[in-house]
């Protein structure tokens, strides 16, 4: 019944972050969807997502269907006008997240709906030959490298903690829906970074608040983990729902 630590301030350009990530069936041909729902401070609201496996060939409507549930779950938190993101590990097709869009209209038709994926599976590394570091890009600093990607570090040198892992920076792509009428926007690029870096600092599992991925996939993996060890224990299986607004996963 304790919340964890949040931030101090708002987070800025958004009023709530939603991570999704799935897990496999042992033959791979089957996947169950989840969510994770956070607000501007970082406060971990609830998750959302089934205990039970669907095709792969059918991920785009389950995905579609996952997040309308989860933003009719929100309906009373949201204003006229929310801004709402989406972070993402594992790659949306543009069908993915057309269909995530028009099922996100549906509850909130003036939002504006940001999709964010966090990738780590690369092979760029970035460098800091400055004397005063030790080699690696500085915690927090980011290349801007298209206009809607960045490569951050979130691992690299920090004066305060010298244990953050490799150099290995996350390369974060973000594409922006707005409302219907309103004109396309190109992405702020360092409030991106700033989004990003600031949910790298709610590591609620460790003694050290900082992670090298953001909390919205690091919980939404762990969720998918769990749950998939869970299945090859016993299936079928059923997590009570009252465990949907408890963060058993930590």
């Amino acid at each position: 019944g304790v919340t964890p630590w949040v931030l101090p301030d708002a987070i800025p350009d958004a009023d709530f972050f939603i991570g999704l990530s799935h897990t496999q069936s042992k033959e791979g041909q089957r996947i169950m969807g989840f969510a994770n729902v956070f607000n501007c401070y970082g406060k971990w609201e609830f998750y959302s997502g089934k205990t039970a496996y669907f095709d792969y060939e059918e991920r785009t409507k389950h995905l579609a269907r996952l997040v309308e549930e989860t933003l009719g779950k929100l309906q009373n938190q949201l204003s006229p006008t929310p801004r709402i993101i989406f972070h993402y590990s594992a790659k949306l097709s543009k069908i993915d997240r057309n269909s995530i869009l028009d099922a996100a209209r549906k509850i909130s038709p003036q939002a504006t709906f940001t999709f964010v994926w966090v990738n780590s599976h690369h092979n760029i590394r970035l460098y800091d030959n400055r004397p005063e570091t030790d080699g690696s890009l500085r915690r927090g600093s980011y290349v801007e490298v298209a206009y809607n990607k960045i490569y951050l570090s979130t691992t690299g040198y920090n004066p305060f903690r010298k244990s953050l892992g490799t150099p290995k920076p996350l390369e974060v792509t973000v594409w922006i829906e707005r409302p219907e009428g309103q004109p396309k926007v190109s992405p702020d690029l360092r409030v991106l970074a700033v989004q990003i870096l600031n949910l790298t600092k709610l590591n609620w599992a460790s003694t050290d608040s900082f992670c090298g991925e953001p909390i919205t996939l690091k919980y939404a993996g762990n969720i998918a983990y769990l749950t998939a060890a869970f299945l090859r224990q016993s299936e079928p299986f059923n997590l009570h729902p009252v465990q949907e607004k408890t963060p058993w996963f930590i």
